[in-house]
């Protein structure tokens, strides 16, 4: 499967809040396997009410649609 890794985060944005951490690897969004950065993309531009991330060490970070 591919991965996406976060590099850094804007320390007081929504995603540094709920959780996100540099570091992080995104696995999936929605439930749906993440391919490559475009992908995550175009998964975060189809979110309508919520952005579930799930990443390698099994974490599930919760975060509103953007």
């Amino acid at each position: 499967a591919y991965k996406v890794q976060v590099i850094a985060v804007d320390a007081g944005s929504v995603a540094a809040t709920s959780g996100v951490k540099p570091g992080n690897v995104i696995e999936s969004l929605n439930g749906v396997l993440v391919h490559d950065l475009k992908h995550l993309e175009a998964l975060l531009l189809q979110a309508t009410t919520k952005v579930e991330i799930r990443t390698d060490s099994g974490n599930t970070i919760l975060l509103p649609a953007p």
